[in-house]
C-alpha cells in the first residue's frame, strides 16, 4: 500500500462521494481549508461482539468482528477495503474509533471536553448506543462505545459517523448520540473535525452475503 498523505488539521472534511470522509475549517462558512494543526493519515472503525453485563462488558469466544477503515490517498479520502459490513440482529457491538498517524493511534491528541461523535443515518428501532468514554461532566465523546443491532433490515443504509469539535470546554449542548439534526444544533459552538460514512446492513443470523447477491 502506498504512504498515504498527511493531512493536518483542526480537520475538515468537504463533501466527496459517499460513503467518504469529510474534513472541514474551523470556519463553517469558509470553503478554504485552514492551515493544518493536528497530522494523521487515516481513521479505522471496529466492531466487536461482546455480552453486557449492567454497565460494563464481558469477552466471549469466537466474536463477532468487522472493520472501516479510511485513508488518505493522493490527496483524497477513500476508504481501504469494503465500504459495505454486515452486523447481526440481536447482537451488542463494541465500537472503536481510531485515529492513525503513521500507523499510531493518536485519540489522545483530542481533548474529551471539546468533542463528541454523532451516528445517524440509521432507520428508527434499528441500532441503539451507549458512550463508552465520557467528559468529566459526563457527557458523551465516542471514541468507544457499546452499538447494539436491534433488528435487521432488508438493504443497508449509509450509516455517518461525524466528530465535532466544540469551541471550548463546558459548550457542549444536550443532544441525542443519532440525532439527525444535530448539526444545526452545534452550528455556533462547534464544527466538525472529522465526517465518514460507510453502507451498514443489520441481518438476521445466519445470514449470507452470497443468498441476496449486492447490497
Amino acid at each position: 500500500m502506498k504512504k498515504t498523505m498527511h493531512k493536518r488539521s483542526r480537520i475538515l472534511l468537504a463533501a466527496i462521494l459517499a460513503p467518504a470522509l469529510f474534513f472541514s475549517s474551523c470556519e463553517k462558512d469558509d470553503p478554504v481549508p485552514e492551515p493544518p494543526l493536528e497530522e494523521y493519515d487515516g481513521v479505522t472503525v471496529t466492531f466487536t461482539e461482546v455480552e453486557i453485563h449492567g454497565d460494563h462488558h464481558h469477552d466471549i469466544e469466537n466474536p463477532e468482528t468487522a472493520e472501516i477503515k479510511f485513508r488518505y490517498e493522493n490527496g483524497a479520502v477513500v476508504i481501504d477495503g469494503s465500504d459495505h459490513l454486515h452486523l447481526t440482529a440481536g447482537k451488542t457491538f463494541l465500537q472503536t474509533i481510531s485515529i492513525l498517524d503513521d500507523g499510531k493511534t493518536i485519540n489522545d491528541d483530542f481533548d474529551p471536553a471539546l468533542h463528541q461523535f454523532f451516528f445517524t443515518g440509521a432507520p428508527d428501532n434499528v441500532l441503539d448506543y451507549a458512550y463508552i468514554d465520557k467528559d468529566s461532566g459526563e457527557k458523551g465523546v465516542g471514541f468507544e462505545g457499546y452499538l447494539t443491532v436491534l433488528a435487521a433490515t432488508e438493504v443497508g443504509f449509509d450509516f455517518k459517523l461525524a466528530l465535532v469539535h466544540f469551541h471550548s470546554a463546558g459548550s457542549k449542548p444536550e443532544i441525542a448520540w443519532n440525532d439527525a439534526g444535530y448539526a444545526g444544533k452545534i452550528a455556533d459552538v462547534g464544527h466538525h473535525d472529522f465526517e465518514g460514512s460507510f453502507e451498514l446492513h443489520p441481518v438476521q443470523g445466519g445470514h449470507d452475503d452470497d443468498d441476496h447477491g449486492e447490497h
